[in-house]
């Protein structure tokens, strides 16, 4: 599934970033890298979406969260 399509609130494993290079650079230095676990904090369907990684929120445009691939995370205590 693509990040652009998560709901909110859920927890995802990001699997693979399908941008440039930079583009991965950028978002592996933010804390966005393949295996990162993030939760959807807002994802309206239309806008950007701001996801949460450890205590940090980001915003992404949609353009780029279609480049983002993920699966569902189920989390466990």
């Amino acid at each position: 599934m693509i990040l652009s399509q998560a709901k909110e609130e859920n927890f995802y494993k990001l699997i693979q970033i399908e941008d440039k290079k930079e583009i991965k650079m950028k978002l592996i230095a933010m804390g966005l890298s393949p295996g990162s676990i993030v939760t959807v904090v807002k994802n309206d369907f239309s806008g950007p979406l701001i996801i949460g990684i450890n205590s940090s929120r980001i915003s992404l445009g949609r353009s780029l969260a279609n480049k983002i691939e993920v699966s569902l995370y189920e989390k466990t205590n």
